[in-house]
């Protein structure tokens, strides 16, 4: 392992040809670290392929002997041994997705170890370099005692299981001890007892690669916040230093040092969203994962009654923003619009032409004429109901007869339908709205009049595009397994008969009062497959199409940005800080731009609002409810499978209608930005007051909200989450 050389740091000068923050010494050590695992970032791609592809692979032939452990245990309900594997099988899990999710992000943390060399050398002096170089310090600390740590706890783990068997060399008995290994594992082709030391031996070095995994990627993430912490720190630092000389009436290029203040605290910003972007859906998954860990760790400590010390991992991170520069910026906003007209229809475009097909399927196009709509709709939501009706039908009988088993296990798949006959209703009743919104979308590209500000706005939209693409084959892909698991027997009694018929099972628990649904198993499962592909292809859809438009909203505020960067550019450079008739026109054209997104924001959030109040009310339910019914069927492997799929289903739902809404909160904002880091300061003072015009609506960010009691981000999504699990608990509680 490779030590931490914070000894030299003290002593260390800084060169002005550094070129790769890993030469730095606050740095070097993790470095190290990172070329061994194969993600690096200034790692040749095919270097990085050949250290990390057999790394995986060989941590793979110890993960899976595991996993094959925890399946038997399930199969045989043995949940006492299944608890006692299942902390060990996450752990590895939480190594896998921090390593994969940092090398599918090499090119953000290359940026990232660029911005470090950038911020450095925006440090003048030596007293400014000293403030950073603390914080880096202490980052570098932090990430050496948590690596000393982990190894320890690790090394413990290991040499534990060894104590009987090196007993047994150093006084032995007449029988040999009892022997344990690191995890309970299934070779299946060799018998791990028999072969102790060897297989011991390779779950050693599994256990190594697994710790060796968490504490590189924890390291990257505790240092290089530590920067983050140390440019917000020396950014206060400089404020201080600049207005102090203010008052001593002792210092020349005022202005220089404080647009060098906003540069360092952007430069601090910019780096912030990076990271953010790097982070965000690992932690999620971590954090879930490592909940599990600690209760399954709980309940089987409480089971077997003794104390099971496990080790647990947190990135704490804390990054205190000095409160300065803000009161410089208050202003009001007040412009004209100047309307123009669609040329051709949104669906056109590459971009919309696939929701466009999507929507007129269902009947749903906001430019389709209203009869052949209906025509489209009705027979839609009618075929929807003859499946959804026999699922009500047998949801109220099981109310009657107070089954609550059967009533949290009906629940989830007739509230499901009911999501899908709001969402197809909201869109239809809100139609001239929508057909408003794709006219605003052609308005708004006509207002792009260089390639290089439509290419800013076609990247933001096919961001959504693709988004909305692979939300699309997930959700295609989850209802055609959870459909052939259900067949799953019924295939098998071709393939392989039996002298009885295997156990059959719908796909939702249904009652046809004139039908008996096992009798004609076929006709009914047809039936009820075609009414699930149906409600699907309405939620892909509406959803689509939410992404789709969201996102174009989120290209015209970055299309706004690019052009007052643009604006203020053109002025300094090619008029030399003056302004004729034309060049005010530029900066009125980034206020139409910036009121056309407002306008579009405004006109979405009354389309979704109410629709997402009730969503949102219904998906905590059915989250809950399935989750419940996972845990009622826990002894039948096929139907944990099955519900499994459809439990991460409803969460990827619920985190794909937060994701587009966080996305316009930050572009809604990232605005201010823009016109901070631009040269406003260079340009004449009435052009600053029509900028000025800008910003103050901008600092008040465009949030989607369900009906204005819940916001549509990803904090409200994790918020959201843990309620319901809370639900989950409660309806625990209620069944027992």
């Amino acid at each position: 392992m490779f030590g931490t050389k914070t000894g030299n740091v003290d002593n260390f000068q800084e060169r002005a040809d550094i070129s790769n923050a890993f030469e730095l010494p606050y740095y070097e050590s993790l470095g190290h670290y990172l070329t061994r695992l194969g993600v690096n970032p200034f790692q040749d791609d095919r270097e990085s392929i050949l250290r990390l592809i057999p790394l995986v692979l060989f941590w793979f032939t110890g993960i899976t002997p595991l996993y094959i452990t925890i399946w038997d245990t399930m199969r045989k309900k043995d949940y006492d041994r299944m608890f006692e594997d299942s902390p060990q099988a996450l752990t590895a899990v939480i190594s896998l997705v921090k390593l994969l999710n940092v090398y599918s992000n090499k090119s953000r943390f290359q940026y990232l170890f660029n911005y470090i060399i950038r911020g450095r050398k925006l440090m003048r002096t030596d007293v400014e370099r000293k403030v950073l170089n603390d914080i880096s310090k202490d980052g570098t600390l932090l990430a050496d005692i948590y690596r000393r740590c982990l190894l320890l706890a690790m090394t413990l783990f290991i040499f534990l299981p060894l104590f009987n068997p090196i007993m047994d060399v150093l006084v032995p008995l007449n029988e040999t001890r009892p022997r344990q290994h690191l995890f309970h594992v299934n070779y299946v082709f060799m018998d791990e007892m028999e072969h102790f030391f060897i297989a011991f031996v390779h779950l050693g070095v599994i256990a190594v690669l697994t710790v060796v995994v968490i504490i590189s990627i924890d390291s990257l993430y505790i240092i290089i916040i530590h920067h983050a912490c140390g440019m917000f720190a020396a950014c206060g630092y400089i404020i201080q230093n600049v207005t102090e000389k203010m008052e001593e009436n002792n210092f020349t290029g005022t202005y220089e040092e404080y647009n060098r203040c906003i540069d360092i605290h952007y430069e601090a910003l910019q780096f912030y969203d990076v990271l953010y972007s790097c982070c965000r859906n690992s932690y999620l998954i971590q954090m879930g994962l490592n909940n599990s860990v600690l209760e399954v760790a709980n309940i089987y400590s409480h089971l077997s009654k003794v104390n099971i010390t496990k080790y647990v991992h947190q990135n704490i991170n804390q990054c205190q923003q000095n409160e300065v520069i803000a009161n410089l910026y208050r202003y009001i906003i007040c412009s004209d619009f100047q309307e123009n007209d669609g040329i051709v229809t949104a669906f056109e475009l590459p971009f919309y032409k696939t929701l466009g097909d999507y929507m007129t399927l269902i009947g749903v196009n906001p430019f389709q004429d209203n009869k052949v709509s209906l025509a489209r709709l009705i027979p839609l939501v009618v075929f929807c109901f003859t499946g959804f009706t026999p699922m009500y039908i047998r949801l109220w009988q099981t109310f009657r007869n107070r089954d609550f088993d059967g009533l949290f296990e009906d629940a989830p798949q007739a509230l499901t339908a009911l999501i899908s006959i709001v969402k197809v209703l909201n869109v239809y009743s809100n139609k001239s709205r929508f057909q408003y919104l794709f006219n605003y979308i052609i308005r708004g590209r006509e207002l792009m009049k260089s390639p290089l500000e439509m290419s800013v706005l076609d990247k933001v939209t096919n961001d959504g595009t693709t988004l909305a693409t692979i939300y699309r084959k997930c959700l295609w892909f989850t209802v055609t397994l959870f459909i052939f698991l259900s067949m799953y027997n019924p295939i098998v009694d071709v393939i392989a008969p039996l002298n009885e018929t295997r156990p059959r099972q719908h796909l939702f628990h249904v009652n046809y009062l004139f039908l008996d649904e096992m009798e004609n198993f076929w006709p009914v499962f047809v039936h009820l497959s075609m009414v699930a592909y149906a409600t699907v292809i309405i939620i892909v859809t509406i959803d689509s199409l939410y992404i789709i438009v969201i996102y174009h909203a989120c290209g015209m505020f970055a299309a706004c940005g690019r052009l007052v960067q643009n604006a203020t550019e053109d002025t300094v450079e090619n008029q030399g800080g003056t302004i004729d008739a034309n060049g005010y026109k530029e900066y009125n054209r980034c206020i139409n731009v910036h009121y056309e997104a407002l306008q579009f924001y405004d006109v979405l959030d009354i389309c979704c609002r109410n629709s997402y109040l009730i969503q949102m009310g219904i998906n905590m339910i059915v989250v809950s409810t399935t989750a419940v019914e996972l845990v009622m069927f826990f002894d039948r492997p096929a139907d944990v499978v099955r519900l499994a799929c459809y439990l991460a289903a409803q969460l990827f739902h619920l985190y794909m209608i937060s994701l587009p809404g966080q996305r316009l909160l930050e572009q809604s904002v990232q605005v201010v930005d823009k016109v901070w880091f631009s040269r406003w300061y260079e340009i004449p003072v009435r052009a600053q007051k029509m900028l000025i015009l800008m910003v103050l609506r901008a600092n008040r960010p465009c949030i989607l909200t369900a009906a204005g009691l819940y916001q549509m981000t990803i904090e409200s999504f994790g918020i959201t989450v843990k309620a319901c699990m809370s639900y989950f608990t409660m309806f625990l509680s209620v069944r027992d």
